[in-house]
């Protein structure tokens, strides 16, 4: 198991390869594409996302440590879970580093009429507000991976105190495969920018040539930006899309006032980063609302 963090949310996610695949849902990413863990057994790093649906609430990431052997649960492929078949469902509680076991069974199953995916119920423990848990069997094997409670309400499956599970057999035949693949689809909103009565500002512009391995980045490609907070080391991400060989456009409007200058005139208060492909450019800029940057950004 692995617990997983990004900005102030905290949620579980299960190691699926020795070299540092996870597995985890994906809602509580919100826009960042790079993310903390720490394992059961005490290891840490960042780790970066390869894949991600937020309609299905799925993501695939990679830590970012080539050379590392991490402890993985084998992904049982063969047949979905049978009713009362005993499990054990295991997470990280927000506030805690120690792997929360709860005894477990299947006590339903219900399929998503509009994806046509399963969702096996799970029962037998306290339901909390993590995310991301793991459901294994007596072998160790990766049975289920637990959704996200209000999703599973949302879309008419599951119901106020219930806890609902994708089965590892359409995990393993569908969804890892299409994540590991690249795809990307994220629905969260960029910058923080939720209320609708808080206007975001007048962006700030960053624009410039951009190659990767020495050769013009391709149209499609996702650059990332990322914006801290100098004083608190906040962070806020937003992505885009290439949409011209060798060239990227991306405008930055944060929400939060506290990230740009108090008064006209006055220094930054945010750095900004470039990121593409789990690598970050050289190259680093400010954010002030209304001004136009220019960088060229070169990736290995």
């Amino acid at each position: 198991m692995v617990k997983l963090s990004a900005g102030s949310a905290q949620w579980s996610g299960v190691m699926i390869d020795p070299s540092g695949r996870i597995l985890t849902t994906s809602l509580s990413l919100g826009t960042a594409p790079l993310v903390s863990f720490r394992t059961f057994d005490g290891a840490t790093g960042q780790a970066w996302v390869v894949g991600r649906d937020d309609n299905l609430d799925l993501a695939i990431l990679e830590v970012l440590s080539p050379g590392q052997q991490f402890s993985f649960a084998e992904v049982a492929a063969e047949d979905v879970p049978e009713r009362s078949e005993n499990l054990v469902l295991m997470h990280f509680r927000p506030t805690s580093t120690t792997v929360a076991q709860s005894p477990s069974s299947v006590v339903g199953s219900r399929q998503d009429p509009t994806t046509g995916i399963s969702y096996v119920q799970v029962g037998g423990f306290s339901l909390g507000t993590e995310t991301g848990g793991a459901v294994f069997d007596a072998l160790g094997r990766l049975r289920g991976l637990r959704m996200d409670s209000d999703r599973m309400i949302e879309i008419g499956i599951g119901r106020i105190g219930e806890a609902w599970a994708m089965d590892s057999f359409t995990l393993a035949s569908a969804m890892i495969p299409r994540l590991q693949s690249g795809f990307t689809l994220i629905n969260a909103a960029s910058g923080g920018c939720s209320d609708a009565a808080n206007f975001p500002p007048v962006p700030a512009i960053y624009k410039g040539d951009i190659t990767v391995g020495g050769s013009l980045a391709t149209v499609g490609s996702r650059l990332y930006v990322r914006v801290i907070k100098t004083a608190t080391s906040e962070e806020l991400w937003f992505s885009q899309s290439l949409t011209t060989v060798g060239r990227y456009f991306m405008t930055v409007s944060v929400c939060d006032k506290t990230f740009g200058p108090a008064t006209p005139g006055s220094p930054t208060r945010s750095i900004v980063e470039f990121w593409l492909n789990s690598s970050s450019a050289g190259a680093t800029s400010v954010y002030n609302p209304g001004d136009v940057y220019t960088n060229n950004l070169f990736f290995p």
